[in-house]
């Protein structure tokens, strides 16, 4: 009789996708010890009084996972370097009944929620007159109730939202099955949140759902585990009248972790000493069995199902983080993306046996070193050394982490967040009258320029005896056809006929007359095949832009057409115009006029705008650090240069957002090839990480207000994503921007 065929265990099918490095938030209502929890985990101080949203954004902090056996290992192998496996902390500010309407500080903290990993869900079991509870007494059944309700809300909204958007499209193109599958999964959702339940209640999802929801990072979802902060008294005596009802509650709303501690004996606890014998003492003062710290940090581990394996070596000893059940492959892919793409076999030994056998040899010796294969599950506590060879050709590698890159990352978001924004600030600006530049950058807008002419009339009216200089700085993009046309619109509504007669045939008649030319100057139109191929491929120096009508020979004809033609504020014979090639020879002590342009065909696709600027007004010498400066910019790709021409040429008096219409990138569809995706992708990251960067600090060292829908969650996948981008970006050389 022939033997039974073993039958294989089927897996559940979990949600969320966590990297080597876990982010977990806490979440809660006001007062009720979010703030005191978190400095007690990251040993750092943060406000923590006694008022709701005391905590505006989140504070997040980096603690070390307590794990003994690295600690063995360290000892053992005596390396330079060891690393310890991290979790990131966020605290985030408390919400209120409502959140999902804005009430309190809204939505923005549902979003903060969205990005991390799991949750650590603070609740209030101790009363206390002296510090205020907002629903008036303390219930923490209550709490726990009203943070659900909050997030299941928040998801719903989502999932009915996207739900409708994927009905069309899955109407439109009937064919396309992923389209149909992924509608599918949203209307589920949606069914299962309407029923006040959270997602992950459900237990009959298939893979193929799994990876749809992953996506949208649902915040019911995310596992939670529940930290019952309660007073001294009751933690030494381990008894609280709410234990009971809080355990009835987390088993009837899909389990999880409980752990009881108080926030204000781990407090105390800190500050008794850093020694081991100090510790111990206050513990026997108190009569409180140990710390919670290291069981709440090791539980949000544990609760993802994550497990740790080791590199161990001379140089380096490293804990590494993935989820149960990995195989090799993936788990080398975690210390670099080559060794999963090129996995030969994974070489493990067990921490168990190294601790029982003294050394490497001693395991080798008595064969308890394995080769696996790429079905190897990699196991928690495996010592591994992983054996790869990387030989494939540059499409499959690209194609390979382009894979990764969209799967890591929601591209598409992050690029409609990016391009199709409406942003208008008012021209009442006050204006320094000391300003001797304004400097102006453009993205394909017509607005831009003109909203430059007013911000020089505004200064050359306060101050006319003083020479202004604009700098005008702009080259070739995707969408320098677009301007073109814009500008001839404009130039229609406003009766500029020469400029609508001459401009789409390359004519330049307002440089041309300021430079005194007797016929027109004609410059080569931007085609559209010109502008995808400068969008793709960039260029290596401003000669390759030599010729071309530029966005800065477009922006200038509007400021003169404004200022000269129309307004008459100034005549030609007021302006002297600059460019590379007549820099050297200008004499700014001899210029008894009154504006100064200089012409940079330059712009960020080339990585060097702000060298070739500072380089042309040093030329010029017009280069002063004492001087101020206004700047003319909009938030798509330029705010990198506003912020660094800034540092470079003087003290930032204002910057000035023109309107933005919103430009409609479709992705994948509008980026077809492989080097078009990693632009596509350098485009929707590049501006997030802008906006975050020079939107940090006090009000005179950043740059602008970070905007109140900034996408936290997406800026979070695309930090960690960057080394994949970076990788990109080597192997295509040249032809994707810094």
């Amino acid at each position: 009789m022939a033997p039974k065929k073993k039958v294989e265990e089927v897996k559940k099918v979990k949600f969320g996708r966590p990297g080597n490095t876990l982010r977990m938030g806490l979440v809660g209502l006001p007062n009720v010890g979010k703030s005191t929890t978190f400095n007690v985990l990251t040993k750092c101080s943060i406000p923590a009084e006694n008022f709701p949203f005391c905590t505006i954004d989140p504070h997040e902090a980096v603690v070390n996972v307590p794990d003994e056996r690295m600690d063995w290992l360290s000892a053992t192998f005596k390396p330079k370097n060891t690393i310890a496996a991290v979790l990131r902390i966020w605290d985030i500010a408390g919400l209120v009944p409502n959140a999902h309407e804005g009430e309190g500080l809204g939505n923005a903290f549902l979003s903060n929620i969205q990005s991390v990993d799991g949750i650590y869900h603070v609740c209030r079991a101790f009363n206390d007159e002296d510090i205020v509870h907002t629903e008036g007494e303390v219930n923490p059944v209550r709490d726990l109730s009203i943070i659900q309700s909050e997030l299941i809300f928040k998801d719903l909204a989502q999932a009915t939202n996207r739900a409708a958007e994927y009905a069309k499209k899955a109407e439109q193109n009937k064919k396309m099955k992923e389209l149909k599958e992924e509608y599918d999964a949203l209307v589920k959702c949606q069914k299962i949140l309407e029923s006040g339940k959270p997602l992950r209640l459900c237990d009959d999802w298939t893979s193929k759902e799994v990876e749809i929801v992953n996506k949208y990072q649902f915040l019911t979802t995310k596992p939670t585990v529940y930290l019952v902060n309660m007073s001294e008294r009751d933690f030494i005596r381990q008894k609280n009248k709410w234990l009971p009802k809080i355990k009835e509650w987390v088993d009837a709303n899909g389990g999880g972790p409980i752990i009881p501690y108080s926030a204000a004996f781990e407090m105390e606890y800190q500050e008794c000493g850093d020694s081991e014998e100090d510790k111990k003492a206050y513990l026997e003062k108190t009569g409180a069995k140990k710390s919670m710290i290291d069981k709440i940090i090791k539980t949000g581990y544990d609760y993802l199902d994550l497990i740790h394996f080791f590199t161990c070596g001379p140089d380096e000893v490293r804990c590494w983080t993935i989820q149960r059940g990995t195989k090799a492959p993936q788990a080398a892919g975690v210390i670099h993306t080559d060794m999963e793409r090129g996995f030969i076999c994974a070489e493990t030994y067990r921490y168990e046996d190294i601790r029982e056998l003294g050394d490497e040899n001693a395991v080798k010796a008595a064969g308890k070193l394995h080769q696996n294969g790429k079905n190897y599950e990699v196991l928690d506590g495996d010592i591994c050394f992983f054996k790869f060879n990387v030989s494939k050709g540059k499409s499959e590698r690209l194609s390979s982490l382009l894979s990764k890159y969209e799967y890591a990352v929601d591209v598409k978001s992050s690029l409609d967040y990016v391009c199709c924004r409406d942003i208008a600030v008012p021209l009442d600006v006050p204006l320094a009258d000391d300003i001797d530049k304004v400097l102006c950058l453009g993205a394909n807008m017509v607005e831009t320029p003109i909203y430059a002419a007013q911000i020089v009339a505004k200064r050359l009216e306060q101050n006319p005896r003083r020479p202004l200089t604009l700098i005008l700085s702009g080259g070739i993009g995707r969408l320098t056809p677009l301007l073109c046309d814009n500008v001839v619109a404009w130039a229609k509504k406003e009766g500029l006929t020469d400029l609508v007669a001459q401009l789409p045939t390359g004519g330049v008649p307002y440089q041309s007359r300021l430079k005194g030319l007797a016929q027109t100057e004609e410059l080569k139109p931007v085609k559209e095949e010109d502008a995808i191929e400068f969008s793709r491929h960039g260029y290596k120096s401003r000669d390759d832009l030599e010729g071309f009508l530029t966005e800065s020979n477009l922006y200038l004809e509007v400021i003169l057409g404004i200022l000269v033609v129309k307004e008459k504020l100034i005549d030609y014979t007021d302006i002297c115009i600059i460019d590379r090639h007549s820099a050297v020879s200008f004499d700014k002590n001899s210029f008894s006029g009154k504006l100064i342009v200089v012409l940079e065909n330059t712009s960020t696709n080339t990585g060097n705008n702000v060298t070739h600027t500072k380089e042309l007004l040093a030329d010029a010498d017009l280069l002063s650090p004492e001087s101020r400066m206004a700047v003319v910019d909009i938030p798509y790709l330029g705010r990198r240069a506003l912020a660094t021409l800034a540092w470079h040429f003087g003290p930032l008096v204002a910057g000035f957002e023109a309107r933005m219409p919103p430009v409609l990138l479709n992705y994948p569809e509008d980026f077809p090839t492989l080097p078009d995706r990693v632009l596509g992708i350098h485009m929707a990251a590049g501006e997030l990480l802008r906006l975050a960067k020079y939107s940090i600090g006090s009000p005179q060292q950043r740059f602008f207000d970070r905007p109140e829908d900034f996408p936290r969650s997406l800026y979070q996948q695309v930090v960690e994503a960057e080394p994949l981008l970076n990788e990109m970006r080597r192997i295509l050389g040249e032809n994707v921007p810094a």
